[in-house]
């Protein structure tokens, strides 16, 4: 009987082992699983009071400040990778507005150019280009319009003159026979002179 006892009491205690280090596993299990938030609540409610004071076990303890500082540590990491992330993209930002100013002078020129003529060696507007060619056509019509006038004045002051001239013809044609007509006269009175005389 004693020997039963014995062994009773033996496996009472290793029961009560295994169900302390279980209990034990178990909180550790706790203490790792969850937010820092909820392990510091789980602490709180585990731990004994002394007056005014919890009781912390320093296990757990030492658990929470090394799931703080890996807590700690990750966010410092996360924060580092998000700097990072954010200096790319702002260095990618930067680049790309680079690009859009690049592209907005290029886009500018091209379009200056394409609403541009190169006239007598420099870039002007084509609406100067157009004022420009439509002045010298203006010019040159103008020209043409005194040129026809005179040229139609001159026609006509030909005309005046050619009928001038044949009034001046006809005058001379007569005065020229009227002459001749006078001449012969005088010459026939001369001729019957002559003949009187002999």
């Amino acid at each position: 009987m004693k020997k039963g006892l014995l062994l009773l009491s033996v496996l009472c205690f290793a029961f009560l082992g295994f169900s302390q280090e279980a209990q034990q596993a178990e909180e550790i299990k706790d203490l790792t699983n969850g937010t820092i938030s909820e392990q510091y609540d789980y602490i709180h409610k585990k731990s004994n009071n002394y007056q005014d004071f919890k009781v912390i076990k320093k296990e757990e303890l030492r658990i929470l400040k090394i799931n703080v500082l890996d807590s700690l540590n990750e966010q410092k990491e996360a924060i580092r990778t998000y700097k990072t992330e954010i200096n790319n993209r702002n260095n990618q930002i930067s680049s790309d507005r680079q690009k859009m100013i690049a592209m907005d002078d290029k886009m500018t020129q091209t379009i200056q150019e394409k609403d541009s003529i190169i006239f007598f060696g420099s870039l002007i507007s084509k609406g100067a280009y157009k004022s420009i060619m439509w002045g010298i056509v203006g010019a040159l019509l103008l020209v043409s319009l005194i040129f026809a006038f005179r040229a139609f004045q001159n026609g006509i002051a030909k005309k005046e003159a050619k009928s001038a001239l044949a009034v001046i013809q006809e005058e001379f044609d007569i005065h020229t026979k009227r002459s001749l007509e006078r001449e012969q006269k005088l010459n026939r009175a001369l001729q019957d002179e002559r003949n009187k005389n002999i």
